[in-house]
């Protein structure tokens, strides 16, 4: 249903309730949505619309923070899409984290509200979490980003912090800066040791911003095997540890079972 711009939550909630077999749903444009409304029948305590996987909500500029609430019982959403969310506020991640734990991806990208409280709630909640976007979240520091690696690390595997200009990167002395920030990133990246995952860090156009070989804060990632493939833009081959393994493992035993309950619920 993307850019139906014209559409209000009256006729959207038509669709999230009585669809309830829905596995992937993009609102994306849909700027007079400002909350979300599924199926409110319940059945063994998970909403007949927890079918969902992927949640897109791009550009849903009047989206509200409670909408968070609605995602209670989703078991089976993977990846939730909020960029341009202009309203929402720490209060719908850390909703989110309660209601929604189990999120492997979460686009939070131009939700310039969102601060270092929000990004703490990730930390701690969404321990399923492999990709993480918050470009463009000006008000989020080092302070949570280095919190984020150090408990998260060894799950996550892509996070993007695209011009988030409170951030000040580069070791180069001629800079703005004293590239405080970029040190704190390269020690939360080494002591994870070989169990860090992260394998893509996007940090173009943060203030301070990287230069090319030669600034300490790039030799300090190449050290760790990561390419600067763009100014500002790192990767690695990808990373497998125990914990990884143990969550996919998780998450395709419940895919299982939820298979069966399906076919079970068909027969009856």
């Amino acid at each position: 249903m993307r850019d139906n711009y014209q559409l209000t939550n009256q006729s959207i909630d038509v669709i999230t309730e009585k669809c309830t077999q829905l596995e992937q749903l993009t609102l994306w444009g849909c700027i007079h949505l400002h909350h979300l409304s599924f199926d409110p029948r319940e059945k063994a305590g998970v909403v007949s619309s927890g079918n969902l996987i992927l949640l897109n909500l791009w550009g849903c500029h009047s989206l509200r923070d409670d909408s968070a609430t609605a995602l209670v019982g989703m078991k089976n959403l993977r990846s939730l899409i909020v960029s341009e969310c202009h309203r929402l506020t720490d209060a719908f991640v850390i909703a989110l984290g309660q209601n929604v734990p189990q999120l492997s991806h979460l686009n939070l990208r131009y939700c310039k509200r969102l601060t270092d409280t929000g990004v703490n709630a990730i930390a701690q909640q969404m321990r399923d979490l492999y990709a993480l976007d918050l470009s463009f979240c000006t008000k989020v520091t080092v302070a949570s980003l280095f919190n984020l690696l150090e408990i998260r690390g060894r799950t996550l595997a892509e996070l993007r912090i695209q011009n988030c200009r409170k951030l000040d990167i580069a070791l180069n002395p001629n800079g703005p800066g004293d590239g405080g920030d970029g040190r704190m990133i390269l020690s939360a990246l080494r002591s994870l040791g070989q169990e860090c995952c992260v394998s893509i860090l996007d940090l173009r156009q943060c203030g301070g911003q990287p230069g090319q070989n030669g600034d300490p804060f790039v030799e300090g990632m190449i050290l760790l095997n990561f390419e600067q493939k763009l100014p500002g833009y790192f990767e690695r081959k990808a990373r497998w540890n125990t914990e990884v393994e143990r969550n996919l493992v998780e998450q395709c035993l419940a895919s299982v079972s939820d298979y069966h309950d399906r076919l079970e619920e068909r027969e009856a």
